[in-house]
């Protein structure tokens, strides 16, 4: 009997894959030199070495630059920002935009080279910028609080 027995074709007909000496066509031949009994023995056909991609890149470059560079502008922020509280005190609010970044930045970057992920040749740049973007965050959040407190201060006492 055969596999769809007489009722036509049938989805689940699987037809033999051999020719008429009954080997598999598709099937991988052996090499003609493989002379070990091992069968993961490599052969002497194959020596030469396997690919290597050139200029590969294994890991991410570092931002260090730019996480050094967004930490020194935000400390400069800061300076900026006491010099101009009196005058204009968004600028200490404007300021986070420039220490976030280096804080978050220099964070992940700092984890992705602990990890592998990144090239470890900037990390004493980027641990800076990550200390100098702490440091303006904090002085910047600071300066916002003190100024706030003037701000109630000053309605809560009204004019004199």
């Amino acid at each position: 009997m055969s596999a769809n027995s007489g009722r036509g074709p049938s989805a689940f007909y699987k037809p033999q894959i051999v020719d008429q000496h009954g080997n598999n066509p598709f099937a991988d031949a052996a090499p003609p030199d493989a002379t070990s009994d091992n069968p993961y023995a490599a052969l002497e056909s194959w020596a030469e070495p396997a690919y290597q991609p050139s200029r590969y890149e294994t890991s991410l470059p570092h931002r260090g630059g730019l996480v050094l560079t967004f930490g020194w502008l935000g400390i400069a922020g800061v300076f900026l920002s006491v010099l101009g509280a009196l005058y204009y005190w968004p600028l200490a609010v404007l300021n986070l935009a420039l220490t976030l970044p280096p804080w978050l930045w220099g964070r992940s970057d700092l984890r992705a080279m602990l990890s592998g992920a990144m090239d470890v040749s900037g990390r004493d740049k980027t641990k800076l910028g990550h200390v100098l973007g702490i440091i303006g965050t904090a002085a910047s959040l600071l300066i916002v609080c003190v100024l706030l407190g003037v701000l109630v201060y000053e309605i809560l006492a009204g004019p004199q």
